[in-house]
């Protein structure tokens, strides 16, 4: 099925309404059925039109209310994980529970490679002299 928009749906479905009123050929009993059938059907769909444009409002109106009671809840959350480090202190093992990640201890363990230093040294040498007139 084509998509079509709903007001050139609506348009279609009123100018066949108005077209099967305007015809004296088409007074007869089976096309008055077809003619209430469709203007009964054009007035289900404006009501549903009409609806889901309000739902569509009252949607944005709740994703705002949404996002601002999020906000203040995470502003609360951040106080609350706070007073609770607090207490306990920033260590303490049971701040998983609040899915708040303790700070650990670093392990000062000292290793056979650290012995030798991180940045070896230059080897001293003879320092090469720059002739400052032949620099190419």
């Amino acid at each position: 099925m084509m998509k079509v928009a709903l007001a050139d749906t609506l348009l279609e479905w009123d100018t066949m309404i108005g077209g099967v009123d305007g015809d004296p050929e088409l007074q007869a009993q089976y096309f008055q059925e077809l003619r209430d059938e469709l203007a009964a059907m054009r007035e289900i769909l404006k009501t549903l039109a009409d609806e889901q444009l309000s739902l569509e409002a009252r949607r944005r109106e709740v994703t705002q209310q949404l996002r601002i009671k999020r906000g203040l809840g995470q502003d609360v959350a951040i106080k609350l994980k706070g007073a609770i480090k607090s207490h306990y202190g920033h260590r303490y093992a049971g701040l998983s529970r609040f899915r708040i990640r303790p700070i650990r201890q670093r392990s000062r363990r000292v290793s056979e490679d650290s012995a030798t230093p991180r940045h070896p040294q230059p080897e001293s040498g003879p320092a090469e002299a720059v002739d400052p007139k032949n620099e190419s």
